[in-house]
């Protein structure tokens, strides 16, 4: 589940990127800089934490959300915050009933879009 999660995760990153509309900051890098001063993240779970984060880093926004599946049903939730005022600017969801594999290929394409709107 989690190499999956990472997957996906990787995908949307990488739509985002193509899409050219924001400058990302890969999360290697933004561990990198938090590595660099000693920040723990690793308990890091809310809105309020990636903020900080965000500011650490030196970031204006910053994309964050969550993959669940509740019976055969796949929910991608994402969003874009501000780091200056903690806000949501932008959500974008994604459902999709069947096999995994089709949130990799549609479902992250879905959301990059939904997110640059």
């Amino acid at each position: 589940k989690e190499n999956e999660a990472r997957a996906l995760t990787q995908r949307l990153t990488s739509k985002m990127i193509s899409l050219g509309v924001y400058q990302i900051v890969e999360r290697a890098e933004m561990k990198r800089l938090l590595d660099e001063q000693k920040f723990q993240y690793s308990g890091c779970v809310d809105i309020s934490c990636a903020v900080e984060i965000g500011k650490m880093v030196g970031v204006k926004q910053i994309i964050g959300g969550s993959i669940s599946k509740v019976g055969k049903t796949y929910s991608v939730s994402s969003r874009i915050v501000s780091v200056e005022t903690g806000k949501i600017l932008k959500g974008a969801t994604y459902d999709y009933k069947g096999e995994i594999d089709e949130l990799l290929t549609t479902g992250m394409k879905m959301v990059a879009y939904e997110l640059i709107k």
